[in-house]
């Protein structure tokens, strides 16, 4: 007759053999169970069926209509100097007016957001605020704030504050 422990050698020998076979047999299961998906995934794009070509009837009559002109036939088409200049100005928007009026009064051309600024100030203040939004967004600092109430600093003090602390 067998031992207890003759017959507990005998279980795990057992258990260890087929647990390796549940293990192959799952893995396979899932095996079969992605290649019948794949399968199945492709007979319904095979199912679909493809749009026929659009054959095209010539019609002659219609070609005359699309030939290109020959370049002596466009040359021949452009507009006489004499019909290219025209004394109509366009008129000067109040956009304009003050362009003309900033460009007189502080000199050379500004840049288009400076213009722009100058132009629209409360466009100008939300473009600077999205721009302040965005650097912090990206993780740049932005310089801090100068206090304009405070004493007027004096030696390399005035440097150190403009250029913040090194790190």
């Amino acid at each position: 007759m067998q031992t207890v422990e003759q017959k507990l050698a005998v279980v795990d020998a057992s258990l260890r053999r087929w647990q390796t076979r549940l293990t192959r047999a799952s893995n396979m299961v899932v095996k079969l169970a992605r290649q019948r998906r794949r399968l199945t995934n492709n007979m319904a794009t095979v199912r679909v069926e493809k749009a026929k070509p659009v054959v095209e009837t010539p019609l002659p009559e219609l070609d005359v209509f699309f030939k290109p002109e020959p370049a002596e036939q466009i040359a021949a088409l452009d507009v006489p100097e004499y019909l290219k200049r025209t004394s109509v100005q366009p008129k000067e928007t109040e956009a304009d007016k003050r362009v003309r009026e900033i460009m007189e009064t502080k000199g050379p051309v500004p840049g288009p957001k400076m213009l722009e600024d100058l132009l629209n100030p409360a466009a100008a203040m939300n473009r600077k605020r999205l721009e302040r939004n965005d650097a912090k967004r990206r993780g740049y600092t932005l310089p801090p704030k100068v206090d304009k109430t405070a004493m007027p600093l004096s030696g390399r003090a005035p440097l150190a504050a403009i250029k913040g602390k090194k790190k």
